[in-house]
């Protein structure tokens, strides 16, 4: 038995190993609730045992919605068994199991839940083991979230993997996704919990993720709701459902400041990343820059693969690749609900912030690569090889550039007799528009100098942005 979203273990295991199993979507108040998934949310909100926060409407699972707060007396409260969070220092944990039956067959489900001391709830989660789902029902049901919520989601689509379960991940509101760092993949692999905070994957065994190259994410952003399902050929698998608002939650016992995170590790910072870890030397990040469907990434990701595939779905066709300035451009014939703007007139400058996917925010250190090279520009921010082809965002979430990867220290100094640290190239703004102009992709411009807040762009960013994983 599998540990979704926050590391569970078996249900036999101790309940301070345990972090999380959850279910269902209001907005606060009611939703119709479809019995084809959840058991019966009363359980939960019966005799008015859960007060609303503030009486704003808020992402929840189950009827019980983040930032509410559980009332210690109530019947509901005590079918949890409860604990000090071993992830989250100060906050306990509380998990309960029910076996039900609908008309496709047997289950069972896991409700969580992570509350302070004074009852405020940090987050709230249902797994189901199995999940019946038939054609189509997928779909049906992500839209159906999206009507209830009145956003489109952001939604990631799980590589293919032979002999493992299909996957997707949808989400809404603000939260964004991380890919976990080297170490913690290392826990996760041999079956243990890293304690890095609120987890996901694509099938609901994290271990298995871990030895099939699937990824594996840390929940981090803002306030938001995640659904997440997987299904075998015959339509058996399991659903997953998460609301959380990471703001608001401690860091977590393992976690280190996104100051310290070093350049070969994945982030840690509440930027967030849609970058998944490396699969192999050929995989990397795309991004839309049209509403037709252009996926903009970096050239020598793909420069020999035999077939790419893409998380957004749909087919991906190559439609150029130029070695001069190491771009590729690719047609999606699935259309996207969103794309990238181009930074407009302004031309980026010397020590402007700029981010990229996951990782702090850092400075462009120069206007030009190695050998005054026009076609890229130099930042300070650290980078990994999976975060190639990853947008260049300034202040206002525009493009100004795509990173194009870390400056080998020991061939630079054999070169050029200079020693250089934590140097990322990008190619330049100008260079990127070059590049579509020639090829008449119609991008967007922005010319807009209004400063936005991290979490808001890492989520604006994660709607257009792609993995690539490329075939040989």
């Amino acid at each position: 038995m599998f540990r979704p979203l926050l590391l569970l273990p078996s249900p036999h295991k101790k309940i301070n190993e345990l972090e999380t199993r959850s279910a269902s979507l209001t907005a606060c108040y009611r939703e119709p609730i479809r019995p084809r998934l959840l058991l019966v949310w009363s359980l939960l909100i019966a005799g008015s045992c859960w007060s609303h926060a503030h009486g704003n409407p808020v992402y929840s699972v189950t009827g019980l919605a983040v930032g509410s707060r559980v009332q210690f007396d109530s019947e509901a409260y005590h079918e949890y068994r409860c604990g000090p969070s071993q992830v989250f220092d100060g906050l306990t944990f509380c998990v309960k199991t029910t076996d039900d039956t609908d008309q496709r067959g047997p289950f069972v489900a896991y409700d969580g839940l992570l509350h302070s001391g004074d009852g405020t709830v940090g987050y709230v989660s249902r797994y189901q083991d199995p999940a019946y789902w038939r054609d189509g029902e997928v779909k049906d049901d992500i839209d159906y979230y999206s009507r209830q919520l009145g956003e489109q989601p952001t939604i990631l689509k799980m590589p293919t993997r032979e002999g493992i379960p299909n996957g997707v991940i949808a989400m809404w509101g603000k939260v964004v996704l991380e890919p976990v760092d080297d170490k913690s993949q290392k826990i996760l692999a041999a079956g243990k919990n890293p304690k890095i905070g609120v987890l996901i994957d694509f099938i609901g065994n994290y271990e298995r993720s871990e030895k099939n190259n699937l990824p594996v994410y840390r929940v981090s952003g803002g306030a938001g709701f995640i659904w997440a399902a997987s299904w075998d050929s015959n339509g058996r698998g399991n659903l997953r459902m998460l609301a959380i608002n990471p703001s608001e939650l401690p860091t977590p016992a393992n976690l280190d400041p996104p100051n310290q995170v070093e350049a070969h590790q994945s982030a840690s910072s509440p930027l967030a990343s849609f970058a998944q870890k490396s699969l192999d030397e050929s995989v990397g990040i795309g991004f839309f820059v049209s509403a037709e469907g252009h996926i903009l990434t970096d050239g020598l990701l793909v420069k020999e693969c035999r077939d790419i595939t893409s998380s957004h779905g749909g087919h991906i066709t190559r439609i150029a690749f130029d070695e001069t300035s190491d771009l590729a451009l690719f047609m999606s014939s699935e259309k996207p609900n969103a794309w990238a703007s181009l930074r407009g007139e302004s031309a980026p400058q010397v020590a402007e912030p700029v981010m990229t996917m996951g990782f702090p925010i850092g400075t462009i250190s120069a206007l030009a690569g190695l050998g005054n090279d026009r076609r890229m520009i130099q930042i300070s921010t650290p980078v990994q090889a999976a975060n190639s082809g990853s947008p260049l965002l300034d202040r206002s979430g525009s493009v100004v550039g795509i990173v194009a990867g870390k400056l080998n220290a020991i061939q630079v100094a054999e070169t050029t007799g200079e020693t250089t640290e934590n140097v990322t190239f990008a190619v330049s703004l100008g260079t990127i528009q070059s590049f579509l102009d020639s090829h008449a992709v119609p991008y967007v411009s922005n010319d807009s100098t209004q400063s936005k807040n991290y979490a808001d762009i890492a989520t604006e960013a994660m709607r257009y942005t792609v993995l690539l994983e490329c075939a040989r």
